[in-house]
């Protein structure tokens, strides 16, 4: 082929891709709809990619996307915090929980942080010109948009206390903030995915008790199977005993709720500040 100019870094190209950069030279063949499609396609279908592998590895193994990490085996997979973003989004769109969406009275009134917060809060209402009614209705419209896309908020938070309960000398604050990227992005996905099983369990044994429901199952099988994954992913990252590891769980679940109202007591301020 005739020497061409990368459009990427200006080298002289003599082959299909340029030695100075690898930018592939673009033809009128890859600019077809087809192509670009069926490029499309292999890289999603594609068993080799990254984004299947990362999620088959984080969901049938946990703890090694964690450890592979730590002993520096990263090139196959994507990294923590595109994992947390892609799975983000979908947990925006199937996810049928909105724990993470705290409406306003539930704000006032459920939390542990409700009874001296709220006297602030009402000056803040006054202090913006507001009724608490017109207040409420803005800020439960705001908070829905907000609350799942703001989940980042708490990974660091679980990364602190993870760093304190689970502390090694062989692993950096760096490792126990991956541990808590992967662990919501898991988190994310059992949440979505939890509702199979819920839903198979529960109309099976609907036939010999009605009164059990599948959503009965499906709120069951959250903390359990967090509490599988927290095990086999501490094991497999900081090759603990499996002593320390139970020892640790329970500890850990706790901490998790705390990190999760910490993450509701911000995304109280950030929506009402963002509400004019």
């Amino acid at each position: 082929m005739p020497s061409k100019t990368c459009a990427s870094c200006n080298h002289v190209v003599d082959y299909n891709y340029c030695a100075n950069c690898g930018e592939k030279i673009l033809t009128p063949e890859l600019r077809s709809v087809g192509h670009i499609a069926g490029d499309a396609l292999e890289n999603l279908t594609s068993y080799d990619g990254k984004i299947w592998r990362t999620l088959i590895t984080l969901f049938v193994k946990p703890g090694q996307l964690d450890r592979n990490y730590h002993i520096g085996q990263r090139v196959n997979y994507l990294k923590p915090i595109s994992l947390f973003f892609i799975i983000n989004v979908l947990f925006v769109m199937f996810s049928p929980l909105t724990d993470f969406y705290v409406a306003f009275r539930d704000q006032m009134q459920l939390q542990p942080y409700s009874d001296w917060l709220k006297p602030y809060m009402l000056e803040v209402i006054a202090n913006k010109g507001y009724e608490i009614g017109d207040f409420e209705e803005k800020y439960n419209q705001l908070v829905v948009v907000l609350a799942r896309s703001l989940i980042i908020l708490q990974v660091p938070f679980f990364a602190i206390f993870s760093f304190i309960v689970l502390f090694s000398r062989k692993h950096y604050l760096s490792d126990y903030l991956i541990f808590s990227l992967n662990a919501h992005s898991w988190w994310m996905i059992w949440i979505i995915v939890a509702q199979v099983p819920a839903w198979f369990i529960g109309n099976g044994l609907s036939l010999i008790c009605a009164n059990l429901s599948v959503s009965y199952f499906y709120f069951l099988l959250l903390p359990i199977g967090k509490f599988i994954y927290l095990s086999l992913a501490i094991k497999t990252l900081f090759k603990f005993s499996w002593l320390r590891v139970l020892l640790s769980v329970p500890i850990m679940m706790g901490l998790y709720i705390v990190a999760h109202y910490i993450f509701r007591f911000l995304q109280l301020f950030i929506t009402y500040s963002l509400i004019e």
